[in-house]
């Protein structure tokens, strides 16, 4: 009975005791993003003089954050390849910034005494796991002084060469600009195995016929134009946006649409806008869409599945029975992996978007596919889609590639729960030893 007394007043007196958690979310790959509005705080706090924490060994330690500033649109504040501003900001937390951090730095609760000393305000981040329920935290903490400790990037994004690093692949761009497609990938599927280019390149040919099918058009990849309109060499991610057009006819080109790709440590988000002010099937009596990344003869080894084809197909080149025969129905995900490293993908597609797609998949190094950079492919895989049934309006979708590290067959439910039971967060303001809470939010975008 004298020790449950003592524990009692122990509680009383230190309450942050009674609050003591430690972390159980197990997620190590979800960005996690919070609108400025969700930690009032901050507000009005210039960006220099606000930091990240968690709990390492007990202590507040630092992490790998970023803010992205941005309008009432929405709109990103970047830097142009002249060095000019996009939608420059003020420099001072607002309710339209995001706070960017990765999930494998949640750590423990800790108290407001816990934090660094001299800091004026405070907001501790809960974050949960839906399906496990497992939680961890970050502190997001400002000072009167510009902050001097800064973690590691995660993200390094070379504006010149126009090409991303990180520590789990490296992508480039084509050289020479003005292309969309990227012709260079290196998989780092450990600290010790790292690929060579195994890439030709991202495949993307379109086939249509007009006039009661008495004019085909048929354009590629090389017909697209894209425009590198700014970008944000961030820790967290790094963000390309660019002004793309599509090459029609008699030298006129597309309408331009603006895009905002974003690069994690261990994934790359493609988020496209698509508007078509008529019904395809008004202009053309057949239309098909082909996309994908076709290999070269260095993926020689590696081995092809998806959530519909669970038996792995071996890339070599030589299209085997087993690969013709591959289920082409419309699949969650597919997966690259070997010795070389992995890549898992999946594409998320809006409703308004109708239309068929199916399994493309092509392995035979004699087929000449130009243009190209080497001949043949090299277990091409991707989508067809018979777009004649698309209708007009806006529609959205967006092309998700994610890179494991030491992957093993079952992982790629982790990198699914990214989109379709993402991490919830809820911010309370640090006062003293008692939070309050502020703001609760679901994290789906």
């Amino acid at each position: 009975m004298p020790k449950v007394l003592l524990l009692v007043a122990t509680l009383l007196l230190f309450p942050s005791y009674a609050r003591s958690q430690t972390k159980t979310i197990t997620r190590v790959s979800d960005p996690i993003i919070i609108k400025g509005a969700q930690i009032p705080p901050l507000r009005g706090i210039p960006l220099s003089r606000i930091a990240l924490y968690s709990s390492r060994n007990g202590a507040a330690a630092p992490v790998t954050f970023q803010i992205d500033e941005a309008d009432e649109s929405g709109a990103l504040s970047l830097s142009t390849p002249d060095g000019s501003a996009i939608n420059s900001d003020d420099g001072k937390w607002d309710d339209n910034d995001e706070l960017v951090f990765m999930s494998c730095d949640l750590g423990d609760r800790m108290s407001a005494a816990q934090l660094p000393a001299g800091y004026l305000a405070a907001a501790e981040i809960s974050c949960a796991d839906p399906i496990t329920q497992g939680s961890g935290w970050v502190y997001c903490v400002s000072f009167s002084e510009p902050v001097r400790e800064v973690a590691p990037p995660y993200v390094r994004y070379d504006s010149k060469r126009d090409y991303v690093a990180t520590d789990r692949y490296e992508i480039g761009y084509t050289p020479g600009g003005m292309k969309s497609y990227f012709s260079t990938l290196i998989l780092k599927d450990n600290d010790s195995v790292h690929s060579p280019n195994i890439l030709d390149r991202y495949k993307f040919r379109v086939t249509m016929k007009l006039f009661f099918s008495l004019i085909t058009i048929t354009r590629n990849e090389d017909d697209m134009r894209a425009v590198l309109a700014g970008y944000k060499d961030g820790p967290i991610r790094a963000v390309r946006r660019c002004n793309n057009s599509l090459y029609l006819k008699f030298g006129i080109r597309s309408p331009t649409s603006m895009v905002d790709n974003y690069y994690y440590r261990d994934s790359i988000e493609w988020p496209t806008l698509i508007r078509l002010p008529f019904n395809v099937s008004t202009v053309a009596s057949e239309a098909l869409l082909i996309s994908g990344c076709d290999w070269n003869p260095t993926a020689t080894g590696m081995n092809y599945f998806n959530s519909c084809n669970q038996v792995p197909v071996l890339v070599d080149g030589f299209m085997s029975d087993e690969e013709k025969k591959l289920d082409k129905k419309p699949y969650l995900w597919s997966a690259l992996s070997g010795p070389q490293g992995t890549m898992l993908s999946r594409l998320w597609l809006s409703e308004s978007l109708v239309m068929g797609k199916e399994l493309l998949y092509m392995d035979d190094k004699t087929i000449m596919d130009a243009p190209g950079g080497c001949t043949g492919h090299w277990g091409y895989n991707g989508w067809a889609f018979n777009i004649i049934t698309v209708p007009a309006g806006t529609h959205r979708f967006v092309s998700c590639f994610y890179f494991p590290k030491d992957y093993r067959r079952g992982d790629e439910n982790a990198y699914l729960n990214i989109l379709d039971h993402p991490v919830t967060v809820s911010v309370r303001q640090m006062t003293g030893d008692s939070p309050k809470i502020v703001s609760t939010k679901f994290i789906t975008d």
